[in-house]
């Protein structure tokens, strides 16, 4: 069962707004294929589960690297 809650599917402005990142940068994702998005008439939307599956996706930062100039 669905919650109601959380949408199904979001705007790319939307997108963008929660997790922070340029649309340039999301346009990148999108390209490589880590970002999956679908168009609906004028509008790029990115399902809840395809969000959550780039978010997955992202390099994690071990511990031992914080604090430390690359």
């Amino acid at each position: 069962m669905p919650n109601h809650d959380t949408p199904e599917a979001m705007k790319l402005r939307d997108f963008l707004k929660r997790y922070g990142i340029s649309r340039s940068a999301a346009f990148e994702h999108m390209s490589c294929g880590r970002l999956k998005a679908r168009r609906l008439g004028a509008h790029l939307l990115i399902t809840t589960k395809d969000a959550n599956d780039w978010l997955a996706s992202l390099p994690v930062r071990s511990s031992s690297n914080q604090g430390k100039a690359a």
